[in-house]
């Protein structure tokens, strides 16, 4: 179990997750994605959707801070974020795209091929 200053159970069980998949896979991104999202809130910083639309290059993006819906999106995505604004989401989903939690996006590669973690 991940230990340290994280009480959110909810929060816990997903690094934990994350680690499993990443030692049966050995998928070192898993482990990346979940030191990326132990980092305290203050450090983390928000993604606008600008900025994922300059990213997006037929791979999920994903996202181990919060999602604004900032900018225009120009593009369908895929992607797996931690947090995503309700505007945000609702751009992603008006131009076809996805939206993943970890399990899934974890469920669907386990192997962690064509992730890009932004952020």
């Amino acid at each position: 179990m991940i230990e340290g200053t994280i009480t959110r159970p909810s929060t816990l069980k997903l690094l934990n997750a994350l680690r499993k998949t990443a030692n049966k896979n050995k998928a070192r991104i898993w482990l990346d994605l979940a030191e990326r999202i132990r980092k305290p809130v203050r450090v983390k910083k928000p993604v606008n959707l600008s900025k994922l639309n300059r990213l997006y290059d037929n791979k999920v993006l994903v996202v181990p801070s919060k999602v604004l819906a900032s900018g225009a999106l120009e593009k369908k995505i895929e992607i797996a974020a931690f947090a995503l604004s309700e505007k945000a989401r609702k751009k992603i989903i008006d131009k076809k795209g996805t939206v993943y939690s970890f399990y899934e996006l974890m469920e669907k590669n386990p192997k962690g091929s064509n992730l890009v973690i932004v952020g």
